[in-house]
């Protein structure tokens, strides 16, 4: 076989990889298991997963999984959630730490839900991460929940990186054309296979598929009864997700869309790709 056919073939064989594009596997739940559940993800056929962290204290572990894991793509931010655990020059150290390495920024954002702290202070920070992703060129990782009105608002004022994904869609339609125009990616997780949540379907719907990502958001956001291949009790009224259980976000996000599963892959595949330029080679 000639060297161009053997690159022919790996490539295609990379597009029928299925891409995660939301994990947390820095998380505490996943404590001395990373091993078995990137092998499990490999054996799902799960070639690349965005890795977030959501506080200062993570980053370099979320780099040190990156390092160790060829399939990990690391991103570094302050998760609208977790604003308390951060130094006096975490600024200035995110963008020391961008800078020089291989990454993008998230995951960060807005979040209105009560408890989720200061509003305030929740947009200075999400600023300030915008304009580093900005200056330096690098894709973020957005979370908004509630919080849509004032995220349009804020993006229509700030300096914004060219490359935005807005990880666990919960807009509209109608948002979906305004964010587009803006340079917006959507990723959708297994709630989107649940039927009641009718407004995600009709986002993921109106969705151009060249803006379209997948995701676990592991170890959050568990598919639906029926819909879950590995997961683990943590308690009650907690099931812990993983990154294998992406398989099942494409087969359900197919069939939803009415389009065959390998042109879905090979559309995300593409789309992360794009979105990830410069950060990954893959």
């Amino acid at each position: 076989m000639s060297k161009v056919v053997k690159n022919m073939v790996k490539d295609i064989m990379r597009n029928m990889e299925m891409v995660d594009m939301h994990v947390h596997l820095q998380d505490e739940m996943y404590e001395g298991e990373v091993r078995e559940v990137m092998s499990r993800a490999r054996g799902q056929g799960v070639g690349l997963m965005v890795c977030n962290a959501t506080s200062q204290r993570d980053w370099q572990e979320v780099l040190g999984l990156a390092k160790e894991y060829a399939e990990i793509v690391p991103f570094l931010g302050v998760h609208p959630m977790y604003l308390a655990a951060r130094s006096v020059d975490w600024l200035e150290q995110l963008e020391e730490i961008t800078g020089h390495n291989r990454c993008g920024i998230g995951e960060i954002g807005l979040d209105r839900r009560e408890g989720a702290g200061d509003e305030g202070e929740q947009e200075e920070i999400f600023i300030s991460q915008m304009e580093i992703a900005a200056k330096l060129d690098l894709p973020v990782t957005i979370h908004c929940v509630k919080a849509w009105g004032r995220m349009m608002e804020l993006l229509g004022k700030i300096r914004r990186p060219r490359r935005m994904l807005f990880h666990a869609f919960s807009g509209s339609a109608a948002l979906v054309k305004e964010l587009t125009e803006l340079g917006g990616y959507f990723s959708f997780a297994a709630t989107v296979l649940d039927e009641r949540h009718r407004r995600s379907r009709e986002a993921l719907a109106s969705l151009n598929l060249n803006r379209l990502m997948l995701e676990t958001d592991s170890p959050d956001l568990i598919g639906p009864e029926g819909k879950r291949l590995y997961f683990k009790a943590v308690s009650e009224r907690f099931l812990r997700n993983e990154p294998a259980n992406v398989a099942l976000v494409y087969k359900g996000t197919a069939e939803l869309l009415g389009v065959a599963e390998n042109e879905l892959k090979k559309r995300v595949y593409e789309n992360a790709r794009r979105f990830l330029a410069g950060v990954v080679d893959k």
